[in-house]
């Protein structure tokens, strides 16, 4: 993990005293003009950056407003050199944003600590960011769980209540019998949400472990797809599987099925009564492609960019579902290193592609 640096200075031994005087705490990089400079920071990646402001083609105030146009060096500390001594020099140099400015000639001790110190300084804002992206995760996650009680929770636990308010008070059986599974209905309903809750938790812990296997996925998805169409009691529509030839590829099977069996469920619930819905295989190069294939409804353009996003519903007006399930399917999908697509027109169905790694 040894911090490097990049000076960035046009006379070469100046460049070379530089780079003896820090080698033996960091690793060095050396440019002689700011275009050799910009290159080798995006190859490079460098901890802290030193250039010289007087230098031919492009100042140091110019390398060091291009490269602040690169947002990976937005917290990259840069020490100014010059041979002025000039105040307004200096106010110049602060006003561009460097974090520290050194007039030649310097002791190897100033350099030293004034390096050490900015690489301290980062090193604080660096920690400062993680803790500051870990707040905002627990905060999403506070929003997302209000948000799962106020507009899910409640809405099934309802039915649950009235139901049992019914039985109580009724010695009807056969009526009893319908209000018990208006009760199981919901509860099971109520228990994939929490499960759903849950997996989006772990995904966006990064915590989450993949257990891949080596296999023909085509064998899980017939198994899926075989599975809906006997166990669906509410099934109005057909899911068949093209024909194609084996895709081996490595895999979690468990949360490829997690996958699939949420695209079939949306994919049910948006298509009309004698429909098929369709799920095909195609290999290329790069990618095992599994295609989602439905008649449904369709989604308007302005709002398939969103519909990854948690909670989010594209028609609000005709809640089928939590909002959950496609954001499921995306992290998962990209756990594997892949991605997901959406290709959909209203009034004539979507197709949702997952991309796989061969």
């Amino acid at each position: 993990n040894e911090e490097s640096i990049l000076v960035v200075e046009d006379n070469p031994d100046m460049l070379n005293f530089i780079k003896e005087n820090l080698q033996e705490k960091y690793k060095v990089y050396q440019a002689g003009d700011g275009i050799q400079g910009i290159k080798i920071a995006k190859e490079k990646n460098p901890d802290l950056i030193i250039t010289d402001i007087m230098m031919p083609g492009m100042s140091g105030y110019e390398f060091y407003e291009k490269i602040k146009l690169n947002k990976k060096f937005l917290s990259t500390p840069v020490i100014f050199l010059t041979a002025k001594a000039e105040t307004g020099e200096k106010i110049h140099g602060i006003n561009t944003g460097a974090d520290d400015y050194v007039q030649k000639p310097f002791s190897t001790d100033e350099l030293l600590a004034r390096v050490k110190n900015l690489l301290h300084k980062k090193k604080l804002y660096v920690e400062l960011e993680s803790k500051n992206e870990e707040l905002k995760k627990l905060y999403e996650f506070k929003n997302n769980l209000v948000a799962m009680v106020n507009h899910d929770l409640k809405n099934f636990l309802n039915p649950i209540l009235g139901a049992s308010i019914l039985i109580l008070n009724n010695e009807n059986q056969a009526e009893n019998s319908t209000y018990v599974e208006i009760i199981q209905k919901n509860a099971n309903i109520i228990l994939k949400l929490a499960n759903d809750f849950l997996s989006i938790a772990n995904l966006d812990s990064g915590e989450i472990n993949l257990n891949i296997v080596n296999a023909d996925i085509s064998g899980l998805i017939d198994e899926i797809i075989n599975s809906i169409n006997i166990n669906s009691k509410e099934l109005k529509c057909k899911i068949i599987r093209e024909e194609t030839e084996p895709c081996l590829l490595d895999f979690d099977f468990e949360k490829i099925s997690t996958v699939m069996n949420n695209l079939l469920d949306n994919a049910v619930k948006f298509s009309p009564e004698n429909s098929e819905i369709k799920v095909r295989l195609e290999k290329t190069d790069k990618y095992c492609i599994i295609s989602v294939i439905d008649h449904g409804d369709g989604i308007p353009e302005q709002e398939i960019y969103n519909i990854f996003k948690i909670y989010y519903q594209a028609d609000k007006n005709r809640k089928k579902g939590s909002g959950i399930g496609l954001a499921i399917c995306k992290r998962i999908v990209e756990l594997h290193n892949g991605k997901i697509e959406v290709e959909s027109e209203p009034g004539k169905g979507s197709t949702f592609k997952i991309f796989l790694p061969n």
